[in-house]
């Protein structure tokens, strides 16, 4: 496969003054710039991965048998459950509610699928629409804004908690997604058992 090489601005600054911006197809001079533009990227394609497990369940509450794909399911899933007007936070607040009708999370579990859920947003629209740079002496940091300008220094431990909420939110969205197939599976079954 190609690796693309596209042009991009790299801001080297040194107490706080730009003393290099680069534009070029290739990434000049640090390493930890190149490292926090593939994370970024990781973690765009990692978000969309969350999201279509979102859809997974929603079609799953939806359809119970998503597996069996008519016109209708079909239509659901194009035309409305992944369009730009149905977002990542409808998405994020019908399926907490799924999880509430259907008693799958409780209390704390709950609000940690929650907050890692608003996370993955934050994490993903700081790298969409934010900056990277380099300050001499510092590291690599990102600015974006979020209600107010922010900048966050990328060291080991950014990188260990953000991984920490997309694993977390990961496997506790396949799992609700095991235990919602089984439970429909076994309604499934007992409705078809002769009486």
């Amino acid at each position: 496969m190609k690796k693309i090489e596209l042009p991009i601005l790299s801001s080297f600054l040194d107490n706080g003054y730009v003393i290099e911006e680069v534009k070029t197809n290739y990434l000049s001079g640090k390493d930890e710039l190149k490292v926090a533009r593939e994370n970024g990227g990781k973690v765009i394609w990692s978000t969309t991965y969350i999201e279509g497990q979102l859809e997974k369940i929603i079609s799953l509450y939806v359809f119970e048998n998503p597996a069996t794909i008519t016109r209708k399911t079909e239509f659901f899933l194009h035309e409305i459950l992944q369009t730009s007007f149905f977002a990542y936070s409808a998405k994020k607040n019908l399926v907490m509610k799924i999880i509430e009708l259907e008693r799958l999370l409780e209390g704390e579990a709950k609000d940690d699928l929650s907050k890692a859920l608003r996370k993955v947003m934050d994490y993903r629209n700081s790298f969409a629409h934010g900056s990277l740079h380099y300050e001499f002496g510092s590291g690599c940091f990102l600015s974006f804004f979020s209600s107010r300008p922010r900048k966050e220094a990328l060291d080991d431990s950014y990188w260990e908690t953000l991984e920490g909420y997309y694993s977390n939110a990961s496997s506790v969205l396949e799992k609700m997604f095991r235990s919602l197939r089984r439970k429909f599976k076994n309604k499934s079954n007992q409705s078809s058992e002769p009486t």
